[in-house]
């Protein structure tokens, strides 16, 4: 009987059972790690140990900035590279025989920031269990993936499963930013005939996502004292009336994209985020400028290149026909994600129908297929590495909010679902 129809499901169960306090110890631990961008050094090293531990070859991969300028999903970082500090890290696990097919399992270890503590029922970093939650910063987006799939190499190696096919672990940074850190795997030759990502989906297939765009807008106004303030243009409020002019822009993109199948179950599946502002320069001064952060989301068959011409001819419309005054003006700057959406392909993909089933016989009912709304690194591996991928991951609550929580018994089910997968996929001897 063929590996892919094989049966695998009891046994897997009971050891995954047996000792998931190890799954729940590595998660734990990673949490208490404030791995918020340019500070995954101390988690990275972590990781990095449980990789030699598991006698899995190590590598460390720094990015280069140099060396992926032009590459066609690099973007600009909002910090400064540091190859002692930021840097991904592999560990393979190589097959005893090459008759099985390889795969990737990528985490990011990167998480976004806390927002205000106060807010918090318990500190951000200080992991917490209730019940079957375990909350934390980053307990869900995403080191409960990250922990479920080395406790998947963890029970390979323990009860020494003969896998027939490289299984590769990466733990990458950068992914909530840029995207450059896969991008990095990726260009020092890491590839393989499948990946997954466990994103907190909630038990979903990804079948899609859309593509991302970080954009600055620095608004200039005209200064003058406030004794006649009225002989001034005030860039604050300016910059709040550009923005009211861009969700014109929101509203089409998205009336466009739910006429798409993969999208019309989604109420806003394009989203504009109004998510920094830095303005002004003296509380008596009228100020003169005012510089907007905002993330957009569009259409996953846009180039990243047309969407920028799209924007920054919305903006000239609006110098031209809303404008009051000519002293004001815009200039557009792109930091962050540049990231063209994906499309999996679900219908004729013997790695989506393998992942199916593996999950139909943990889960006892057939996956959701989930578009997504948010972007993820599987654009990477599926984009430039041609690689087939998706995401597929727990169940968890308030990711990028206060309180954020995944559920153990929801991460242990898709730990069983991903071991099974590796077994049918990869093969065993």
């Amino acid at each position: 009987m063929n590996d892919k129809n094989k049966n695998f499901l009891p046994m897997i169960s009971k050891i995954v059972d047996e000792d998931k306090e190890y799954l729940i110890d590595i998660l734990s631990k990673l949490v208490t790690y404030d791995s918020t961008m340019g500070n995954e050094l101390k988690a990275q090293n972590f990781i990095l140990n449980l990789f030699q531990d598991l006698n899995l070859q190590t590598k460390k991969i720094p990015i280069k900035t140099q060396d992926y300028l032009n590459a066609p999903l690099f973007a600009k970082s909002l910090i400064n590279y540091d190859n002692e500090k930021h840097f991904n890290v592999i560990g393979i696990h190589n097959a005893e025989s090459v008759k099985g097919k390889s795969l990737i399992l990528n985490g990011h270890i990167d998480v976004v920031p806390i927002g205000s503590a106060k807010l918090w029922t318990s500190p951000p970093f200080e992991p917490v269990v209730h019940g079957d939650w375990l909350f934390g910063r980053g307990s869900g987006d995403m080191k409960a993936g990250l922990a479920s799939i080395i406790y998947c190499l963890y029970l390979i190696k323990k009860h020494e499963v003969h896998v027939n096919g490289k299984i590769i672990l990466q733990s990458v940074i950068e992914e909530e930013c840029t995207g450059n850190g896969a991008l990095a795997c990726l260009n020092e030759g890491f590839t393989a005939d499948a990946a997954i990502i466990p994103e907190p989906f909630n038990e979903t297939i990804m079948r899609a996502q859309v593509g991302v765009m970080w954009i600055d807008i620095d608004v200039y106004g005209k200064p003058a004292h406030v004794l006649d303030k009225s002989t001034g243009v005030n860039a604050i409020e300016h910059a709040f009336d550009l923005w009211n002019y861009l969700l014109k822009l929101e509203k089409e993109w998205n009336d466009d994209l739910k006429s798409k199948v993969k999208f019309n179950w989604v109420n806003e599946p394009i989203n504009f985020n109004f998510g920094l502002i830095e303005g002004g320069e003296w509380r008596s001064s009228v100020p003169t400028h005012c510089k907007m952060g905002i993330r957009v989301s569009f259409d996953p068959d846009w180039e990243p290149k047309e969407v920028k011409k799209l924007l920054e001819r919305h903006v000239e419309k609006y110098y031209r026909h809303e404008n009051k005054s000519s002293s004001c003006f815009a200039e557009i700057s792109y930091n962050g994600f540049q990231s063209k959406g994906c499309i999996v392909d679900i219908d004729d993909s013997t790695f989506i129908n393998t992942l199916t089933q593996s999950h139909l016989e943990v889960f006892k009912k057939q996956p959701t297929m989930y578009s997504s709304t948010a972007t993820t690194d599987i654009r990477v591996l599926s984009n430039y590495g041609n690689i087939p991928s998706t995401c597929y991951g727990p169940i968890a609550k308030n990711i990028h909010g206060i309180d954020e929580c995944v559920s153990i018994s929801s991460t242990l089910s898709i730990t069983k679902s991903i071991l099974n997968f590796i077994f049918k996929w990869c093969g065993t001897s």
